[in-house]
């Protein structure tokens, strides 16, 4: 339905998912199925633009970045979750491109930048089955070294993250 795609993943189901400007779609080997938004239904995509990345957190739900914020799509109801204005994953649009990472303790991270204050980053660890944040502001300094801000996160490990700078250093949040 769109040539323009900007996302796609095999889910351990073996499903194609492929985020376009026009919906998210659904390979299954045959057939395509196309989810989009329907301003009547609080329950479809945010947004038909899913931006960047789609990722499978530890229930095969999916999660991704649309134009309008982060949606989680709940596979058993084929439904869509999307988190109101006063949700910390709400600013979609300071969430980093490919910065939506699943763990394997139950969490999704996603990096943010400061659109006021330029190479500023913040680190948010999402708990799924508890529905709360945490939030880890990067400082623009670590032990001596000039970070200048967050490009990536470089791993996970449930507890703590391993974030690229945007000067080619690491640093290591716990």
């Amino acid at each position: 339905s769109n040539l323009a795609f900007h996302s796609i993943m095999q889910d351990r189901m073996g499903f194609l998912w492929i985020g376009t400007e026009n919906g998210l779609h659904r390979h299954d080997g045959h057939s395509f199925k196309v989810y989009r938004n329907n301003p009547n239904d609080s329950t479809s995509l945010f947004n038909n633009w899913i931006r960047d990345h789609i990722v499978e957190d530890f229930r095969g739900d999916l999660w991704m970045k649309t134009g309008k914020g982060i949606c989680r799509f709940d596979r058993k109801t084929e439904t869509f979750q999307r988190f109101p204005a006063d949700h910390p994953l709400s600013n979609a649009n300071s969430i980093m491109s490919n910065q939506i990472i699943a763990d394997t303790a139950n969490s999704i991270w996603f990096v943010q930048q400061d659109d006021l204050r330029p190479f500023t980053s913040t680190l948010v660890r999402y708990n799924i089955k508890r529905d709360t944040c945490i939030i880890f502001d990067v400082p623009a300094e670590i032990d001596g070294f000039f970070k200048e801000g967050v490009t990536r996160i470089a791993g996970i490990d449930g507890q703590s993250a391993v974030l690229q700078t945007y000067w080619g250093g690491l640093v290591r949040l716990d």
